[in-house]
């Protein structure tokens, strides 16, 4: 996957030829599995081929060694790369190039392994825990596909429970007085957004109580899909299906 971001092979070469060059190689893969774009991940190879130097340098041996190399990394950075920052949030963005490529290889490196990111939850867990094993053993879904899902279900998580709706026996045939993933999909876009905006000072207007035909469950009696569904309205059908 290398051969994709440098355009000698032999630059490639010399970087699989590195002590961590196995790991820097599954870390491009993963990066472009995410549909990251190039120039970004070309940068956090960069910092990856740093970090490589310098935790030869100090002795590491094992991947496992690699964690508490971090925070002297990141300073190491600093005082190469950060002495022309001019203010707080220069600096931050100038630490975090370095941080980050290098906890996200290390996630896929060592077991259980963290770092300073604070992970949110996945949507959903307490209703449908094993629906993205599902998709990505049963149905084959890319990992940048599933990360697209989290996204546009975490919305659709806060907007249920907005409304007092939490779990998916609540958005049902049975339940038709209950928000649609239609309306909500609609709140979704640009327009709608900027409109939302627009009447932030008015009084809050409740959702319009969807019929029957806008509850997404799989019935001869549906209504018909339209042509083109928005992507963040067909994760959230694809999760009530």
């Amino acid at each position: 996957m290398l051969d994709h971001y440098y355009l000698r092979p032999k630059t490639a070469d010399r970087v699989r030829a590195l002590w961590l060059g196995a790991a820097i190689d599954q870390y491009a893969a993963w990066a472009s599995e995410r549909g990251a774009a190039k120039p970004t991940v070309t940068a956090h190879l960069q910092a990856l081929i740093q970090f490589d130097r310098f935790a030869q340098s100090h002795g590491a041996t094992r991947w496992t060694d690699l964690p508490t190399l971090i925070e002297p990394f990141v300073e190491h950075w600093m005082r190469e790369h950060g002495t022309q920052c001019t203010g707080d949030r220069a600096r931050q963005s100038d630490r975090s190039h370095a941080r980050k490529p290098v906890e996200q290889m290390l996630r896929l490196l060592v077991p259980g392994f963290v770092g300073t990111t604070t992970r949110r939850p996945v949507p959903f867990q307490d209703t449908a825990p094993h629906f993205f094993d599902h998709r990505r053993q049963e149905r084959g879904l890319r990992s940048a596909t599933l990360y697209q899902y989290v996204c546009h279900l975490r919305v659709f998580e806060a907007y249920l429970r907005r409304f007092g709706s939490g779990a998916l026996s609540e958005i049902s045939p049975d339940a038709p007085d209950r928000v649609s993933v239609r309306a909500w999909s609609a709140r979704q876009t640009p327009r709608a957004r900027r409109d939302a905006r627009t009447r932030r000072d008015a009084a809050p207007v409740s959702p319009v109580p969807p019929s029957r035909r806008n509850i997404v469950h799989r019935s001869e009696s549906r209504s018909p899909a339209p042509a083109r569904v928005p992507p963040i309205e067909l994760a959230a059908r694809d999760y009530l299906e």
